[in-house]
């Protein structure tokens, strides 16, 4: 008898054990599920705040520079120059073949903008793709289920888009952002565009997109790279409507100045590999001299 109930009383006991460990363990799996929400919100509140405390810090700077060129330049300095609207005559070339020989095959480029298209992942709004062409970003975009259109002067490069079952429409960039609500973009792609625009109306384009994209939303330029001297050795001056190039240091200027935040620099093709005779030089002077052919530019509305 005395042997039943010792028996009993230890398997009262592991029972006991047993259920004190599982609600042991149940209640560390909910404090850390809870602790990981509450890092997750704290997280994003945290980055919220950055952004809008960046966005302070940038428009009370904006605000004491504008105060300090009138006073250092009187009301003279508020009178900008005029800019031209007046449309380039359009050139009798065939674009979609000029592209072809030029630009590259499709489906290299397409590969090349996928690497664009993953930043937007997670873009709520309509994401607009100024210059498609002939709609490699548009299609790396829809591969990635992302809601995006796309706008080009091309009447020819826009049928190309609509014959793939892509979202594009005949338009000049200045008169489809203009009339576009104001933060209504999720996100804006310019790619090999900026440097066909006359100077002038390179800040006029970042100006507009500041304006029309939402807070938070990305916007990606790509342009080539005049930090690159092999540019202007082979590509550049072979399209005859490049106006001049964009330093990278310019775009960040503008953009700062249009309300952009979390600026990224990167640069892409380097030039050695398409010109193999430049492995031959040292390696410190060829990445000072002859980086990447071209560079792209990510920063996003504050």
């Amino acid at each position: 008898r005395v042997t039943v109930l010792e028996q009993s009383f230890r398997q009262s006991l592991s029972e006991q054990h047993s259920n004190y460990s599982a609600a042991l363990a149940q209640t560390a799996s909910e404090i850390h599920a809870q602790l990981a929400k509450d890092f997750e919100r704290v997280r994003n509140d945290y980055e919220v705040v950055m952004r809008e405390m960046e966005a302070l810090i940038h428009r009370e700077l904006r605000v004491l520079r504008q105060k300090q060129a009138s006073t250092v330049a009187g009301p003279a300095a508020a009178i900008s120059a005029p800019v031209s609207t007046a449309a380039p005559l359009p050139m009798p070339i065939e674009w979609v073949r000029f592209a072809d020989a030029f630009r590259g095959p499709e489906d290299e480029i397409r590969e090349r903008q996928k690497r664009h298209a993953r930043r937007f992942t997670g873009s709520a709004n309509e994401i607009l793709d100024i210059g498609c062409g002939r709609g490699e970003f548009l299609e790396a975009a829809r591969g990635l289920h992302l809601t995006v259109r796309g706008i080009d002067l091309s009447e020819e490069s826009v049928a190309l888009c609509r014959n793939k079952g892509l979202n594009a429409e005949q338009a000049d960039l200045f008169t489809y952002l203009d009339a576009a609500p104001d933060r209504s973009l999720g996100g804006a792609f310019c790619c090999q565009v900026v440097e066909h625009l006359p100077p002038e109306r390179v800040p006029v384009l970042i100006r507009l997109l500041g304006a029309k994209l939402r807070q938070g939303s990305l916007v990606a330029i790509e342009t080539p790279n005049p930090e690159c001297l092999a540019i202007f050795a082979t590509h550049f001056y072979i399209d005859p409507t490049h106006t001049r190039p964009v330093p990278a240091a310019l775009l960040r200027f503008y953009l700062e100045e249009a309300g952009f935040g979390s600026i990224e620099v990167e640069r892409l093709a380097p030039a050695a590999e398409s010109i193999p005779a430049l492995k031959e030089l040292p390696s410190g002077f060829v990445e000072a001299l002859f980086g990447g052919l071209d560079y792209a530019i990510y920063a996003r509305k504050l």
